[in-house]
Parts: structure tokens; sequence; C-alpha cells
């Protein structure tokens, strides 16, 4: 496994600054991205209950090792795309346009950038 700095490197990555350096704070902030289960929900109505094994119970959460059997290629597709992606862009635009705010701030991936702005035209 090659090591982290390495990635970093080959895609020009940079560190997200701290919230309180761009002036996020509790006070002044809301997270609007789906939760987790909402997420899983969202996954599951379309392409059925997730079934976890022993095995995945077994597993360290975080851990870099993972044994368990992959994904197919059309259900780590649409997780990716359909519900990481997509759905989280349709979830921040809604809340963008139901917003009495003068000034929103994003922070988001890359990834996400295209998506919204589209949306947002």
């Amino acid at each position: 496994m090659r090591p982290f700095s390495e990635y970093i490197r080959q895609y020009k990555l940079i560190d997200q600054p701290d919230y309180i350096d761009l002036g996020i704070t509790p006070g002044n902030s809301e997270s609007v991205d789906l939760s987790m289960p909402v997420l899983i929900s969202e996954f599951e109505k379309a392409k059925g209950v997730v079934q976890l094994t022993e095995c995945d119970h077994d597993s360290k959460l975080g851990s870099n090792i993972y044994n368990c059997g992959k994904a197919d290629a059309e259900h780590k597709k649409y997780l990716l795309e359909d519900i990481t992606i997509s759905r989280r862009n349709e979830n921040i635009v809604d809340r963008i346009k139901s917003s009495d705010k003068k000034k929103i701030l994003i922070v988001y991936g890359k990834k996400h950038y295209d998506g919204i702005n589209k949306m947002l035209q």
C-alpha cells in the first residue's frame, strides 16, 4: 500500500482549512448534508436491504484491511454516483433554494461542484 503522501502529490491534494479559519462556527452555520442512515435508506429503497455478513460485523471500522468481498459494479456505481454524489447534491440545492439567507458558504468536495452548479443554473 502506498503512503498517503504519494496520493497527495499525485492528485495535488490540499488540506481543507479548519472551519474556524473560514469564520464558520456552530452559531453561524448548520450542516445540511444527508446523514448516513438517510443515505443507507435511499440505497436500500432502490437496491434492497444491505445484508451484512459475520465477516462485516467482525471488521474493525476504519481499518484499511477489508477482506469480506466487494459490492458488484452496478451497486457500487449506484452508491457512488446516484447516492453519494447526486442525491446529496439535490439536497444541498433544495436547502439553498429554500433558504432566506443572503450569504451561503458551501463546503463540499470537488466532485460535487459541477452537479451543484448545474442544478443552480
